[in-house]
């Protein structure tokens, strides 16, 4: 907080990724009408991340107009979609690639992307990351083995170390 004229001022780095996530999450709202997957019972309509969003579409032509709709609705909190770093996942394993272009940009169609350290592949299945993740942590516990070694360092050390780091990195699939 800062104290300006007597008034207490929230930290406005701290209040842009709250509004962030509000102007993100409004946009999403208004899209959830004509976006979705059907999972059981239940329609699922988007995930949103610290400063990623994942938008479910069953096909390319409403992957088209959600993209366009999405854009429109965040041009007012003057918010621009960069085109470049947008991805489409293709529908399923060995189908052609969805290539669309919007605002005369090339919207890459991708069999694998990366959503909050997760592998997500078109064949629905997670055996790619978990091997992944595996191999992570492995590279991880390689990296320590001069710690392991050391008969200067307690177990009860090595054993917290392990699960600070190697198991993080194999339950969340990222190094820090």
């Amino acid at each position: 907080m800062r104290v300006i004229d007597g008034c207490c001022l929230p930290d406005v780095r701290v209040l842009a990724p709250t509004l962030f996530n509000v102007a993100i999450d409004w946009i999403l709202s208004h899209l959830a009408p004509s976006v979705g997957i059907n999972v059981g019972p239940h329609q699922l309509t988007d995930l949103a991340g610290a400063d990623d969003a994942v938008i479910f579409m069953s096909d390319e032509q409403q992957a088209n107009d959600a993209l366009q709709n999405f854009s429109a609705k965040a041009a007012p909190f003057g918010l621009e979609v960069s085109w470049a770093k947008t991805e489409v996942q293709n529908p399923g394993p060995g189908q052609p690639a969805r290539m669309l272009t919007m605002n005369g940009t090339q919207v890459e169609g991708v069999e694998e992307l990366f959503y909050l350290g997760s592998k997500q592949s078109s064949d629905g299945y997670c055996l790619p990351d978990v091997r992944r993740r595996i191999g992570l942590a492995s590279a991880v516990i390689t990296s320590l083995r001069p710690i392991w070694k050391c008969s200067h360092i307690s177990l009860r050390t090595k054993v917290h170390l392990y699960r600070a780091l190697v198991m993080s990195v194999l339950k969340h699939g990222h190094c820090w």
